[in-house]
């Protein structure tokens, strides 16, 4: 049975922050798939289902997969994926940049090192 974090207590916290993403052009997934390569697979269908003037505003993503909403619910902290349409190193890296600033900013702690390899943690979510 997929696990998910729903009726955690910062969810609609997190739900509100990755809509201000996809209005600055990040697209993202919230749990759907059980590996990271489920959740991107997930992830291309949700953009591709976007009407075409949505997908121009369209250059970065960012995800969790239910083994990541697995952990949450175990008491550990919520890991994110984010990558870029393009691929390039330094659009990734800005995606990044992007997501821990509109997290931080609505008050969740962050840890990340500002490379395009290394997921994004949120520290202060947890179940």
């Amino acid at each position: 049975m997929p696990k998910n974090i729903t009726k955690t207590k910062k969810y609609t916290l997190l739900t509100s922050c990755l809509n201000e993403l996809l209005e600055l052009g990040i697209v993202y997934n919230a749990g759907s798939g059980y590996t990271e390569s489920d959740a991107i697979s997930d992830l291309s269908d949700i953009y591709q289902a976007m009407k075409p003037k949505a997908k121009k505003g369209i250059w970065g993503y960012c995800l969790y997969h239910e083994q990541d909403s697995e952990r949450v619910l175990k008491g550990k902290s919520l890991m994110l994926s984010f990558g870029a349409l393009n691929d390039e190193k330094k659009t990734i890296i800005k995606v990044g940049k992007t997501i821990t600033e509109v997290l931080s900013k609505n008050g969740f702690k962050v840890k990340w090192d500002g490379t395009e390899t290394e997921r994004i943690e949120l520290i202060s979510y947890t179940k």
